[in-house]
C-alpha cells in the first residue's frame, strides 16, 4: 500500500514538473527519492521502521541576475514538496510538505558538485497525537508542523541535460512546542536524485572582484525588532492541557555584509517568560513581590544571515546570560533532567520576510519575523516579530 501511495505520488509530482518544464524553459528541476530512519529522543517512542520519503523541487533561472552572481556566490533558490511515510503509518501517518528552499553549490569541475541544501516550511500530518483516537503518539502534537531539511549530495553529469546525484540528509518535524505532547520527529537517512540541470562550463568574471573592492562587503546593518513567542507550558513527552502563552520578545542586532548575499552579526534578545508566572507562584518558587524580575530573560547571540529578494534565510546561537525563572523551576525533581545547555544556551533558525530588497541600497525596510527558537536544542517556542533593517 505504502509503495502504491509514493507511485501515485511520484507521477503527480512528475506532471507537475514537465508542466513547469514547459511554461518556464529555464527552470531546474530535480526529483529525490529517499530511505532513513527516526531517531528516538525520548521513552516511550513509538516503533517506526524504514522512513521513506519523496521530493521534488523546482528552481527558476532568473535572467535578470548578471552572470557574475552565478559564479561569484553559487547560490540559487526554489521551491520544494515532500511526501514522507515515517515509518508507522497507523499512528505516525504520512506528511506532504512545502518550503522554500536554498542551495549552495561548490563545482568541482564541468560535470561533477557537491550541494548543500537548506529548506525550512509547513508540513500537513495526517496521524497527529489524539487522546481519544490516537493515544500513543507523542511525536507529533498538531496537525500542522514545521518540516525542516537539510542536505548533503554529490552530483555527476550523465548527459547533457540530466544529472545523477547520491547524498545524506536530516530531516526535523516539530510544532515549536506549541502544542504538546510535541517529541519531535528527526530523521537520517541516505537519498538519490535525478535532476534535470545543465551546468554550463566555468566562465571566469572579474565583475565579482570588482564588486569586493568597491565595499560591497563593508556595508553595516542594524535589526531592530519585537513582537511575541508562542508556546504550551513544559514538557513535551506527555500531554499538558493548557493554555497557548505569548511571552514578549525584543531584540536589537548589528550585522556587517559579507560577499553581499550574506551578513554576519550580534545582538541581544530579551523575552518576558508570562508562561512561567502562575507555575512558580503555584510551587511557591518565589514571592509575588519578586514575580516580575524572576520571570525576566536576557540573551546575547551571534548569527548569520543568507539574503535573497525580499527575504532572508538566518541560523543564530547565544547564551542566556539572566534567567532567573528556569534556575527556580531546575529545584524541582519534575525538572532535574534539563542540563545546563537548557539552561544557558539558546539558537534560532528562521526566516526575514523585507518590504524591500536587503541586497539592494535600501537604507531603510520593514521586516516581518518568522522563526523557532530553541533551549539546548529543545523547542521553547515559535516567534512571530516585527521590525525594522537599517543600514548604511
Amino acid at each position: 500500500m505504502r509503495l502504491i501511495h509514493f507511485s501515485v505520488a511520484l507521477i503527480l509530482l512528475w506532471s507537475a514538473s514537465g508542466i513547469l518544464a514547459q511554461s518556464q524553459p529555464a527552470s531546474r528541476l530535480d526529483v529525490r527519492l529517499g530511505g532513513g530512519f527516526l531517531l528516538p529522543i525520548y521513552e516511550p517512542f513509538p516503533a517506526s521502521s524504514v522512513v521513506t520519503s519523496l521530493e521534488c523541487g523546482v528552481f527558476k533561472k532568473n535572467t535578470n541576475f548578471p552572470s557574475w552572481r552565478g559564479v561569484y556566490s553559487r547560490t540559487r533558490f526554489g521551491w520544494s514538496a515532500q511526501v514522507m511515510d515515517l515509518g508507522n503509518p497507523r499512528v505516525l501517518g504520512q506528511t506532504l510538505s512545502v518550503s522554500p528552499i536554498a542551495e549552495i553549490v561548490h563545482r568541482i569541475d564541468d560535470r561533477t558538485s557537491v550541494h548543500g541544501r537548506i529548506g525550512i516550511g509547513i508540513g500537513y500530518f495526517t496521524r497527529h497525537y489524539d487522546v481519544e483516537s490516537n493515544p500513543t503518539n507523542n511525536v507529533i502534537g498538531s496537525r500542522w508542523a514545521n518540516v525542516s531539511r537539510f542536505h548533503l549530495e554529490w552530483r555527476r553529469q550523465m548527459n547533457p541535460q540530466w544529472r545523477l546525484g547520491v547524498g545524506i540528509h536530516f530531516i526535523h518535524c516539530s510544532n515549536a512546542h506549541t502544542s504538546v505532547p510535541n517529541i519531535g520527529a528527526n530523521v537520517i537517512g541516505m537519498h538519490m536524485t535525478l535532476a534535470k540541470n545543465k551546468v554550463l562550463p566555468k566562465q571566469k568574471d572579474d565583475i565579482a572582484f570588482i564588486l569586493i573592492l568597491i565595499g560591497y562587503n563593508k556595508r553595516l546593518n542594524i535589526h531592530l525588532g519585537a513582537g511575541y513567542g508562542w508556546h504550551a507550558f513544559e514538557g513535551s513527552a506527555q500531554p499538558s492541557d493548557g493554555p497557548l502563552y505569548k511571552d514578549p520578545v525584543a531584540y536589537a542586532q548589528m550585522g556587517i555584509v559579507h560577499r553581499h548575499r550574506s551578513s554576519l552579526y550580534a545582538g541581544m534578545q530579551w523575552t518576558q517568560y508570562n508562561s512561567y508566572k502562575h507555575y512558580l507562584l503555584v510551587n511557591e518558587l518565589v514571592e509575588a513581590k519578586d514575580l516580575t524580575k524572576s520571570i525576566q530573560n536576557y540573551t546575547l547571540y551571534l548569527g548569520y544571515d543568507w539574503f535573497f529578494p525580499h527575504a532572508s534565510f538566518f541560523v543564530q546561537a547565544g547564551a542566556q546570560i539572566y534567567n532567573p525563572a528556569m534556575e527556580k523551576v531546575k529545584t524541582l525533581h519534575a525538572s532535574k533532567d534539563r542540563g545546563w545547555l537548557h539552561q544557558h544556551t539558546a539558537a534560532k533558525l528562521g526566516y526575514r520576510l523585507y518590504l524591500f530588497n536587503p541586497m539592494r541600497n535600501n537604507h531603510v525596510s520593514p521586516f516581518l519575523q518568522l522563526a523557532v527558537k530553541t533551549n539546548g536544542g529543545t523547542a521553547d517556542f515559535f516567534e512571530t516579530t516585527l521590525g525594522l533593517k537599517v543600514d548604511w
